[in-house]
């Protein structure tokens, strides 16, 4: 029932439009549409109506919104004091004010019902030409604009920036325990703290870049702006490592946070496989260090190579004898 009122709602704004612009067609006959025709045809003509009403409304307790557009009116012989702003929302058309922050900037505050989802508006512009064959009254409408009503939303992020592994907040509204950060297109290890704040940290990905910011919903993704990762630091112990075949020596590899909810994988190769004896690394989560054993191998001399991403690399000499 819910979704009929709404489409109902929606087909009756329409018609009202439609039926606006019929009427401004109606009102002019051949020759006062020559005359409106020559006037945007000379130079320095120019109407505009830009609507600076968001596409998404955050949704608040008091339900009024503020809807509000700029014009800007170029034309001969044009009665300045004659212009006239409007709106026509929910079938109701209202003056609208001017703002503060602008001389040609309009407001309206509206109520609108509660448990709305969308609104469809449109803006009418009326002013008054004093030529030289007499007055004519112009009223031009805009397009037919639609914003949605949403009740939750990201207000910002804690930090613009970080380095890899940093629990990063984000405020808002709304926000569940099924809502998922992702960074750059990739989902990143999410916490749900209340419907007004959520967490995540900072994802491995190549540092010194900036990464678009998104929170994943049920009901499609929030954009929440733009993040840049810092190179984190990673260090391992011993710096070099000399030992014989068969013997078998503990390192410990240290990053600089906490590793995130699944651990870190860190991948360590070298260019003596035969030589080098050694688990697969992952830092389990919580934990920001990890003891390897390492066995020599067949005698050889080499490095073991540390990478992971959004992290200073490490080479670490390798001598087996």
């Amino acid at each position: 029932m819910e979704n009929l009122n709404l489409f109902l709602a929606e087909t009756y704004q329409y018609a009202l439009f439609t039926i606006a612009i019929a009427r401004m067609k109606a009102k002019m006959n051949p020759s006062r549409i020559l005359f409106a025709l020559g006037l945007i045809l000379l130079p320095g003509c120019a109407t505009q109506i830009v609507n600076l009403t968001p596409n998404q409304i955050p949704e608040n307790p008091s339900s009024i919104y503020t809807f509000s557009c700029a014009t800007e009116v170029k034309r001969p012989y044009l009665d300045k004091e004659s212009i006239k702003t409007e709106i026509v929302v929910n079938g109701d058309r209202h003056t609208m004010q001017k703002s503060d922050i602008g001389e040609n900037i309009f407001n309206l505050d509206y109520h609108l019902p509660p448990r709305l989802s969308k609104v469809r508006y449109y803006y009418v512009l009326t002013y008054q030409i004093n030529g030289e064959d007499g007055s004519e009254e112009i009223e031009i409408y805009s397009d037919l604009f639609r914003s949605n009503l949403i009740n939750r939303y990201v207000i910002q992020l804690d930090t613009d920036r970080a380095p890899v592994g940093a629990r990063v907040g984000l405020v808002g509204r709304g926000f569940s325990e099924h809502d998922v950060v992702t960074m750059g297109g990739q989902d990143v290890s999410t916490i749900f703290t209340s419907t007004n704040s959520i967490h995540f940290y900072v994802p491995s990905l190549p540092a010194d870049k900036t990464y678009d910011v998104s929170l994943r919903t049920r009901d499609g993704s929030i954009s929440a702006g733009k993040f840049r990762i810092d190179k984190s630091a990673i260090s391992f112990l011993p710096s070099s490592l000399y030992l014989s075949s068969g013997e078998k020596t503990m390192a410990i590899l240290t990053i600089q946070f906490e590793a995130p909810p699944g651990g870190l994988f860190i991948d360590v190769t070298t260019d003596i496989p035969s030589s080098v004896i050694m688990p697969e690394v992952i830092i389990p989560e919580n934990s920001r260090s990890i003891n390897i054993s390492i066995e020599g191998g067949e005698p050889g001399t080499g490095t073991l190579y540390v990478e992971v991403p959004g992290f200073n690399s490490l080479q670490i000499p390798v001598s087996v004898y």
